[in-house]
C-alpha cells in the first residue's frame, strides 16, 4: 500500500485484501493498534475472510505462529513513514 500514514488508508485498500486466498489476515496498523472502519471490511466478511487487528509487532508476532501451524494466513503491515523533523 502506497500510504505513509494510518489517515491514508481506504476502503480499497481493504477489498484489495479481499482478493487473496486466505482465511484470516493480520493487519499490523502501525506503532500502536488502531482500527479501520467496519464498512471497510465489509468485502472480507462477504468472502468469510478474518480479520485481526493489532500493533504490528503483535501482528508480525501472530502472523509467524499462525503461518507455522499451516494456516492460510496474510499479513498486511501498515509502515508508517514518521513525521519530518523541523529543520
Amino acid at each position: 500500500w502506497p500510504c505513509a500514514r494510518f489517515e491514508d488508508l481506504s476502503a480499497s485498500h481493504f477489498a484489495q485484501l479481499a482478493e487473496l486466498p486466505v482465511e484470516i489476515i493480520i493487519f499490523g496498523s502501525g506503532a500502536q493498534q488502531r482500527f479501520v472502519s467496519p464498512a471497510w471490511l465489509a468485502p472480507l466478511m462477504h468472502k468469510r475472510i478474518g480479520v485481526e487487528t493489532m500493533s504490528m509487532a503483535a501482528a508480525c508476532r501472530t502472523y509467524n505462529i499462525l503461518a507455522s501451524e499451516g494456516r492460510k494466513v496474510a499479513l498486511a503491515l501498515l509502515l508508517e513513514t514518521p513525521p519530518s523533523a523541523p529543520v
